[in-house]
């Protein structure tokens, strides 16, 4: 729900991204197959020369072509390409993954290459590594996640925070949910703890008793309606809150979301 503010109701209230007179220079990071990339691009180009973003950079944490479309698509597109897998880059500091200190360091190696392209934002698509504030403080990012972050435990927590792909589905199978959706928000040191941007229309679960108990059919079953939502709601949402991004549309006080000086305390459903 939006309740109206102007600066007296929200004086510490800050846009995200300030408009300059050229459009606002996105990276996207990913690690996969990237469909939410070209989307992204896709968007772009269906704008034309009225696009308020320009996707100037794809950056990757995966080498192999096998498993990362990354120099792919850059390539198609004629976009800059840049690629640092995590793995190596971890095993020749003999760490471990969890080693948040070295993230660190490979975040501030991957900012400098941002810093080359003149970077204004970031778009986290499909990237499967957990970035530090190396990142996410120095650029807006965003990052569209398989799930309505809405929902919380009765702890409070966010039910679905930390789950990948086709998992999350599973996850909302599991507890029974008749829909599930996607979910924009702003990146923090949180995993899927930041600040609701948008959400996608629900997308409904038809699924009868006998295959929620059947775990090879719930599998294949999660895999269908992560495709469908990927369609239905990131394909939608992302580029959509990117472009409000670049627009000036957005601001920020504390922990909520403001939209056209609007408050959304939870995120703005489309549809």
């Amino acid at each position: 729900m939006a309740a109206s503010a102007g600066e007296e109701d929200a004086p510490n209230m800050k846009k995200l991204y300030t408009p300059k007179s050229e459009p606002m220079r996105l990276a996207c990071f990913m690690s996969g197959v990237g469909t939410n990339v070209i989307k992204i691009i896709e968007r772009q180009h269906a704008l034309g020369d009225k696009s308020p973003f320009k996707v100037v950079a794809v950056f990757s944490d995966v080498k192999d072509p096998e498993k990362s479309n990354a120099e792919k698509i850059a390539r198609e597109y004629g976009i800059e390409y840049f690629c640092r897998d995590i793995a190596d880059y971890y095993r020749e500091r003999k760490a471990e993954r969890k080693d948040m200190k070295v993230r660190r360091s490979y975040d501030a190696e991957t900012r400098e290459f941002l810093e080359k392209q003149n970077v204004d934002a970031v778009a986290l698509c499909g990237y499967n590594s957990l970035i530090t504030e190396e990142i996410f403080g120095s650029y807006p990012t965003l990052n569209v996640h398989p799930a309505d972050l809405r929902k919380k435990d009765s702890a409070g927590k966010r039910m679905y925070a930390g789950y990948n792909g086709a998992a999350t589905i599973r996850a909302a199978i599991a507890n029974l949910e008749e829909a599930v959706a996607s979910t924009v928000h702003l990146v923090t040191e949180k995993v899927d703890g930041g600040p609701i941007i948008l959400i996608s229309r629900p997308l409904e679960i038809d699924i009868s008793k006998e295959e929620r108990i059947n775990p090879a059919m719930v599998k294949a079953i999660s895999e269908n309606y992560l495709d469908d939502l990927k369609k239905a709601g990131d394909w939608v949402i992302f580029p959509k809150a990117i472009e409000m991004l670049a627009e000036g549309r957005l601001a920020i006080e504390d922990d909520t979301i403001y939209i056209d000086g609007e408050r959304y305390d939870d995120g703005c459903q489309l549809g």
